[in-house]
């Protein structure tokens, strides 16, 4: 490493699936051969060295919190970020495994209860746009046929859950940041159906939902929308791993694990889900098409 370089790596970092030698090596390289100015390489390595110090950051956040909610939010996103790490860049978010949260640690937060309520709400969940939603699914996914067929997009496993849902809320972020936000983000929660279509004589079809369960799709990934491209990368706070604190120290940004990916070939996008929850007292709802 070159005269003046700062050693800023620890043995922490192993919790993030990247050990110490590997990471030194690698900047170790970069001093000896590359053309960059030093200036430009001990920067990287700071920033390298901040990402891979987060988890311990969240999970030190997670500690000062007051609200058990708040403290399980806070281990979930330390959880999500070596699980970033320690990942695979070459995958996909939907070929990466997934992660999953708690379904009653959702329902702690108000803004999701609201969310829930309006897709147990019949009229909402099942408007118009919603029943063209879902119609489109089945004829998509085969089931329009000379006969009937049953379909199942609660019991399939979470590769159905994206593809299979017919209506949802969206849960937006808060300030100031508690557990759910930090963990989550903005994130939305889904109807999955469960039922069957057949042709009727008059011509067309009918839909029979036997049941519908609600099920959170999240995704833990650093892309920037297309808002934030025009302008700059989304900005994700200030981290500070020295005295492990969220809101003081370095800004981050998606960019600044995009670019560590980019230099690293390590960080794997991934989604986050809870377990499918049923509607409770569900009478079968019929509509034709």
């Amino acid at each position: 490493m070159a005269d003046g370089s700062p050693n800023v790596f620890s043995d922490e970092l192993n919790k993030s699936g990247w050990t110490k030698s590997r990471v030194e090596k690698f900047y170790k390289r970069e001093f000896a051969v590359s053309n960059r100015p030093e200036k430009e390489i001990v920067a990287e390595q700071k920033q390298d060295a901040l990402l891979l110090c987060l988890a311990e950051i969240a999970q030190a956040e997670s500690v000062r919190q007051q609200e058990a909610r708040d403290q399980q939010g806070w281990q979930y996103l330390s959880e999500f970020l070596k699980k970033w790490f320690s990942g695979s860049s070459s995958l996909s978010r939907e070929q990466n495994k997934p992660a999953f949260v708690d379904w009653s640690w959702l329902l702690q937060y108000q803004r999701v209860v609201v969310a829930v309520g309006q897709l147990s709400d019949l009229t909402y969940l099942f408007n118009e746009k919603a029943k063209q939603q879902l119609a489109s699914i089945l004829h998509r996914d085969g089931f329009v046929q000379s006969s009937g067929r049953n379909f199942d997009y609660i019991n399939g496993g979470h590769k159905l859950y994206v593809p299979g849902y017919f209506q949802q809320q969206v849960v937006s972020k808060e300030k100031p940041i508690d557990g759910l936000t930090a963990s989550l983000g903005a994130f939305v929660v889904a109807a999955l159906p469960q039922g069957r279509i057949e042709p009727v004589l008059s011509g067309g079809y009918q839909i029979t939902i036997s049941s519908v369960a609600l099920v959170v799709i999240d995704s833990f990934d650093f892309e920037d929308d297309s808002w934030w491209n025009l302008f700059m990368s989304q900005p994700l706070g200030r981290w500070d791993c020295e005295s492990k604190q969220f809101g003081a120290g370095q800004e981050v940004s998606n960019k600044s694990f995009r670019n560590f990916r980019g230099r690293h070939k390590k960080g794997g996008d991934f989604r986050v889900y809870t377990q499918p929850q049923l509607l409770e007292n569900w009478q079968e709802f019929v509509y034709n098409v």
